[in-house]
C-alpha cells in the first residue's frame, strides 16, 4: 500500500514539472531578444527607484513563489530537504536556459532564487500539516490504541 502511494506521489509530482514545463517553455512564442539578467534582485531596485517595471517584476518574482510552491509541496522525498533545494534549482535552471536558447523569456537569476525559495516554502507547509494535524492524529490514536488494550487487559483479569 505503502509503495503504490510513493508511486501515485512520484506521478502527480513528475504531472506538476509538466505543468511547470508548459506554463514556462512550451506555451510562450519566441521574443525578438535574448536577455540574461544576473543583477541579484534588481526588479526590487528599480521599483524603489520609482522605475516603471518594476512593480511589475516585483509582482513576478512573487507569482514564481507561488508557482513552485506545489513544486517542493509535491516533492516525493520530504526527508531530504537539500535534494529538494538542488532538484528545485536544477530545474529552474534548466529552464532558464532553455527560454535564452530559445528566447522565450529572460534568462534571470532572480527566477531560480524565487523558484528555489517557493519550493522550500511548498516544503515547509507540507512539514508545519505534518507536525500539526498528522502527528496529532497519530497522538490521538496511540491514546485511543492504549485505552483499549487497557480494557482488554482489565477484561481479561475479571474472568
Amino acid at each position: 500500500m505503502a509503495n503504490n502511494k510513493k508511486r501515485i506521489l512520484i506521478l502527480v509530482f513528475l504531472i506538476y514539472c509538466l505543468f511547470i514545463l508548459w506554463m514556462t517553455i512550451f506555451k510562450r512564442t519566441p521574443r525578438v531578444e535574448r536577455k540574461v539578467i544576473l543583477d541579484l534582485f534588481w526588479s526590487f531596485k528599480e521599483l524603489l527607484a520609482g522605475g516603471k517595471r518594476g512593480r511589475k517584476e516585483v509582482l513576478q518574482y512573487f507569482n514564481n513563489i507561488l508557482f513552485f510552491i506545489p513544486f517542493g509541496a509535491l516533492f516525493p522525498w520530504k526527508k531530504n530537504w537539500k535534494l529538494l533545494l538542488i532538484s528545485a534549482i536544477t530545474f529552474s535552471l534548466m529552464i532558464e536556459l532553455i527560454q535564452y536558447i530559445f528566447m522565450l523569456g529572460w534568462c534571470e537569476i532572480d527566477d531560480v532564487i524565487s523558484n528555489a525559495l517557493g519550493a522550500m516554502i511548498g516544503l515547509g507547509f507540507v512539514m508545519l500539516i505534518d507536525k500539526t494535524f498528522v502527528q496529532r492524529e497519530k497522538r490521538n490514536f496511540d491514546e485511543y490504541k492504549g485505552i483499549v488494550e487497557k480494557k482488554r487487559s482489565c477484561g481479561s483479569k475479571e474472568m
